[in-house]
């Protein structure tokens, strides 16, 4: 007898966005928007020091929202904060 799969609610079912951001031609940020399976999203920060005694030393966490739309409003936010600090996104 089988028993039917419990679908994994904190499993992406596809990706939202990706930014990249760099400043002098170094990387400064990448964000990376995922919609899960029950319908909230996590935006992935990937954040790299200035200095370059912290060289290699990457800050990663995730942002949890309740839905697609909030997390698309963050990651727009965001973006736009790392245009006024004269960084390139794309």
């Amino acid at each position: 007898m089988s028993v039917p799969a419990t679908p994994n609610h904190d499993q992406p079912v596809r990706e939202l966005f990706r930014h990249r951001a760099t400043r002098d031609g170094r990387a400064v940020v990448a964000l990376r928007g995922m919609l899960m399976a029950d319908g909230s999203a996590t935006v992935e920060a990937e954040v790299h020091p200035p200095d370059a005694a912290s060289q290699g030393a990457v800050l990663r966490r995730p942002y949890r929202f309740p839905s697609a739309e909030v997390a698309l409003a963050f990651a727009d936010e965001a973006v736009l904060c790392l245009e006024y600090l004269n960084c390139d996104v794309g």
